[in-house]
């Protein structure tokens, strides 16, 4: 009986084919001969471990699976999205965009050879951290300053420079997980520490603090969450009874930041400032949150000890590159005007955006959407955006919002149409109603999401265009400030000419 696996096409005549010629050309020819030669062993092994007869695919259908296994293969998996979900600081979406003057460092700096570690008066080698070290010293008064890429590595690094083979005591109140891949309590462990819990869940003492201490007591931590005291005990009372003992007190700060956050709509304690002031030898923030720039994790606090976490094995395998500090350094600057980083950070922005300011907005998209007939019900209201950093309920800010009832789909078939589009537009479902929140999109993504269901109502294939690349400001900037943008621009010194 004739081998039926002698009738499948050859890789090089599935080649000849001009579906399969256009992605050679668009992709490449080594990645398509690798997936034809997937998609043919897959029918081979399908055939061999058949107990009943296989119909062959016909070469057609060979040549479309080829291609849409190419198609998904090439698409890129990281692309820009527009936040209508009203989560601002979502681990899945990237948390805070970035500025335009970070992004524009980031740019500039990765594009040459720069200055990482070379001192340009002296020639000599120089720390990689200290234009940002300068930065962050002089915007929250702390002594010291070093940087990390992230929050959770600037925990694991402390406690395992500060506190290795002793103990670190932590309230039981604070012993949160941080997400599904990250408990504190396993944290502390890895970095070589006993944990030792203190008072109870809903309230611990000072007291508790005081009998738990003992010759094996390395550290003291404290974990805010940006609402109400840890424990009962302030930071003040830890330091005090830290110094008394000669034991560091350290604290991880979710909510960090260098405006008050009251300006902000955020019920948080106060500034990075604040909690230097409070006398801790060390505290632990996030620049990509509430500072609204790059991914990395800061530690503040006192030189001799930043100087023992920097001698530490790990603080190599957890530094920044270049082209985080240069974003990051960029985003700083702009905190030495608070008003000029209300305007230019994008995070900022958003939460500076007035209430009446989205209202407008969300009355305006509701007509545009109303009018296209695909919806049986759209309708605007106030409701609550979400900080999400804990949690996707955690820190709320005043919102408005587009909600929309689909004719012919379900809500959540509604919220897939719209995640699988271009522009790519994420939101959420409450209850019967897709739910478009404002306070997390930029106002230039108003348009794009409604050009994107107009199209969708004249059954064009043509998809929304993304909209272009505009910065994120605050619509409340000042005409001083803007004044003195304008001054500031005219004053700059022209560009060098030739070549150097």
């Amino acid at each position: 009986m004739p081998n039926p696996l002698r009738s499948l096409p050859t890789v090089n005549e599935l080649l000849a084919a001009p579906q399969l010629k256009l992605w050679v050309e668009r992709a490449s020819h080594t990645t398509v001969v690798a997936i034809a030669r997937r998609v043919l062993d897959e029918v081979r092994s399908q055939w061999r471990s058949a107990s009943a007869e296989v119909e062959f695919p016909s070469p057609t259908e060979l040549i479309d699976r080829i291609a849409t296994w190419v198609g998904r293969e090439e698409r890129e998996r990281l692309i820009p999205v527009i936040n209508a979900t009203g989560l601002l600081l979502s681990d899945s979406l990237g948390r805070a965009p970035l500025a335009e003057d970070a992004l524009a460092a980031a740019a500039r700096i990765g594009q040459r050879y720069c200055s990482l570690e070379i001192d340009l008066d002296s020639g000599e080698s120089m720390d990689r951290q200290d234009s940002v070290e300068r930065l962050l010293r002089d915007l929250t008064q702390a002594a010291g300053a070093r940087v990390v890429n992230n929050q959770s590595a600037a925990m694991h690094l402390a406690v395992a420079s500060l506190a290795r083979d002793g103990e670190v005591l932590i309230s039981r109140g604070d012993l949160y997980d941080f997400g599904e891949d990250y408990r504190l309590a396993t944290t502390l462990q890895e970095a070589g520490c006993r944990l030792r819990e203190v008072g109870s869940v809903n309230h611990t003492s000072l007291d508790d603090f005081r009998l738990a201490l003992t010759p094996e007591t390395r550290l003291i931590l404290r974990v805010d969450r940006g609402a109400g005291p840890a424990g009962g005990v302030s930071m003040t009372e830890l330091v005090k009874l830290g110094r008394a003992h000669d034991i560091p007190v350290m604290a991880s700060v979710a909510l960090a930041s260098l405006i008050e956050p009251a300006v902000l709509g955020i019920d948080a304690k106060g500034t990075l400032s604040d909690w230097i002031a409070t006398g801790a030898d060390l505290i632990l923030a996030s620049a990509d949150k509430l500072i609204g720039g790059p991914s990395a994790g800061l530690l503040l606090g006192k030189p001799t000890v930043l100087e023992k976490i920097a001698r530490h094995p790990l603080h190599r395998a957890v530094r920044v590159d270049r082209l985080t500090l240069a974003s990051l350094a960029a985003t700083l600057r702009l905190y030495r005007d608070a008003s000029l980083a209300m305007h230019r950070l994008p995070l900022l922005a958003l939460l500076d955006t007035p209430l009446s300011n989205l209202k407008l907005r969300a009355e305006h998209l509701a007509s545009r959407l109303r009018a296209t007939g695909v919806f049986a019900e759209v309708e605007t209201s106030q409701g609550q955006a979400h900080l999400g950093i804990w949690s996707p309920d955690d820190v709320a800010v005043d919102s408005w919002q587009v909600l929309l009832k689909p004719t012919q789909e379900t809500a959540a078939q509604m919220r897939k149409r719209l995640r699988k589009s271009t522009p790519v537009v994420l939101s959420r479902v409450v209850e019967d109603r897709v739910v478009i929140d404002l306070r997390s999109c930029a106002p230039g993504e108003d348009g794009a999401i409604a050009e994107l269901v107009e199209n969708w109502a004249r059954g064009s294939d043509e998809e929304a265009l993304t909209p272009p690349p505009v910065a994120i400001t605050s619509p409340t900037l000042d005409p001083v400030l803007r004044r003195r943008q304008e001054d500031a621009a005219d004053a700059a010194p022209a560009p060098p000419q030739g070549n150097h």
